[in-house]
């Protein structure tokens, strides 16, 4: 009798601090996280894709200093990356959401790249994209050419199955491909880099089956990887 109280009395101590583990509170799970100033008032916020199932989150939580300021259901477009971006030079932030859902041209379940800017009211849908110029499994952005404006990185399938980087340029009703680097194996874990000056850099198999991480840097209109 004692023997299965004690355990009883161990496995409630057990789920709460596994749920702390995991990203927080109890019950909350998170796919993607970042943070961003997106009202320029000095104080960062973070923006958190939370619940779902599998690798998609269903609500977009928007917290500042501990404290939850919005939040968004967005399980009718299955989330699966939350990051922020300045792509028109506006010294605004935009956020950026991969997402799994179908388009009114495309009634397929594809990846895609919507992009919204957050205001009083809520979303404000600035772009949504029906594809990209290939398929694609992930993305960052980043200001390579240091303008002032981020683009777009995404990692591409090509025709014959592996994967290339491609950088992406906004010009005012959508991206325009700028530049393609070489194809590998396969791509993973790719990185936006930062603020302080770090360049993006993915972790690519190349075709011998060895792993690099190749840092991307672009100049007068060509991706290099190094």
């Amino acid at each position: 009798m004692h023997k299965y109280a004690c355990r009883f009395i161990l496995l409630i101590l057990l789920i709460p601090a596994a749920g702390l583990l995991l990203g927080g509170s109890f019950g909350e799970r998170v796919v993607s996280r970042c943070t961003a100033d997106l009202n320029n008032d000095g104080v960062a916020e973070t923006l958190r894709l939370e619940g779902g199932y599998g690798p998609f989150g269903k609500y977009l939580v928007i917290t500042e200093s501990g404290i939850e300021i919005m939040r968004f259901d967005l399980s009718d477009i299955n989330p699966w990356k939350v990051q922020t971006a300045d792509v028109d030079g506006d010294g605004k932030r935009e956020v950026s959401l991969g997402v799994y859902t179908r388009a009114r041209s495309d009634p397929e379940l594809n990846k895609r790249l919507f992009l919204f800017r957050l205001t009083d009211k809520g979303l404000y849908p600035v772009w949504l994209g029906t594809r990209l110029s290939k398929p694609f499994e992930d993305y960052a952005f980043s200001d390579l050419d240091g303008d002032g404006r981020d683009e777009l990185v995404a990692v591409e399938f090509l025709a014959d199955g592996r994967k290339v980087l491609n950088i992406y340029k906004w010009k005012g009703f959508g991206f325009e491909g700028l530049c393609q680097g070489q194809g590998f194996q396969d791509i993973k874990e790719l990185e936006a880099g930062s603020e302080s000056g770090a360049k993006p850099s993915a972790l690519a198999t190349l075709d011998d089956g060895t792993r690099k991480r190749v840092v991307l840097s672009y100049e007068e209109g060509v991706l290099i990887l190094e």
